[in-house]
């Protein structure tokens, strides 16, 4: 293979990959699915229908990025709390702050995270004395951590099901359908088909490229740490660990397959 041809295969996936983000993004802000994620997340939807959790939410548009989401997510959050000013509440109408939420789900996370949820945010301690104040003085954000499962098979909280599967790329669409309408009582709107099997296909393909780019430059490697990445070895060490070279490891890694 020239260099030039393996260049054009690696842009590809890479593009592939883009693409399939990118309509994970979409899926991820149908306001149906918000609307399931907030109803089973956020203790103030919890009894809520979702057709009126839908009606209260505004339209917005890497698991291991070098530092903790936790902390972004605080950020975010406390980010939201100080934009309020000047439309929530002006000059000291502080009472006025709504709490803000930030959710994270993440797709691929470490051993020790997998399958769980995971809730930080503000509590009251007397540290001397019992001075206490409503709760709702203080508790104005939540970060939530959704870490979803690699083994299907297992059974989980309904949010974690439905989310593990929703985004899976190892289920076709078919068999991705049937679990969410018959086994998670999901009601698929057309949108939310068109959207699924647009990402299935992106998913395919770049899966099915990677392996193409593999067997076209003889590296058996290359192969073999896909297949890994695939089963859930995704950084360095654990692919270094399982007797793939450093460099091949690296590459694979690049082509951002999951």
């Amino acid at each position: 293979m020239t260099i030039h041809s393996s260049l054009a295969t690696d842009l590809n996936i890479i593009a592939g990959k883009e693409a399939y983000d990118k309509e994970v993004k979409t899926l991820l802000a149908n306001r149906r699915i918000i609307a399931i994620i907030l109803k089973e997340v956020v203790v103030e939807f919890k009894d809520m229908d979702l057709s009126e959790i839908i009606t209260c939410i505004e339209a917005q548009r890497e698991n291991n990025p070098g530092y903790e989401l936790v902390t972004r997510g605080i950020y975010y959050t406390a980010r939201e709390i100080s934009s309020q000013y000047g439309r929530e509440f002006t000059n000291s109408e502080y009472n006025n702050i709504k709490k803000v939420y930030s959710i994270w789900i993440c797709v691929s996370p470490d051993k020790n995270r997998v399958d769980g949820i995971t809730e930080y945010s503000i509590h009251e301690k007397n540290v001397y004395h019992n001075a206490k104040v409503k709760k709702e003085v203080y508790d104005k954000l939540c970060v939530v951590m959704i870490y979803l499962k690699k083994n299907l098979d297992e059974e989980s909280e309904y949010i974690i099901n439905f989310l593990s599967v929703l985004l899976s790329e190892k289920i076709d669409y078919d068999r991705k359908i049937y679990i969410l309408e018959k086994d998670l009582d999901l009601t698929m709107t057309e949108e939310i088909k068109e959207e699924v099997n647009t990402m299935c296909n992106l998913s395919e393909y770049v899966y099915e490229s990677g392996i193409e780019q593999g067997i076209e430059s003889g590296t058996d490697e290359l192969i073999k740490a896909i297949q890994y990445i695939k089963e859930g070895s995704n950084n360095l060490k654990e692919l270094t660990a399982r007797g793939i070279s450093t460099i091949i490891a690296q590459k694979a890694i690049n082509l951002g397959i999951k």
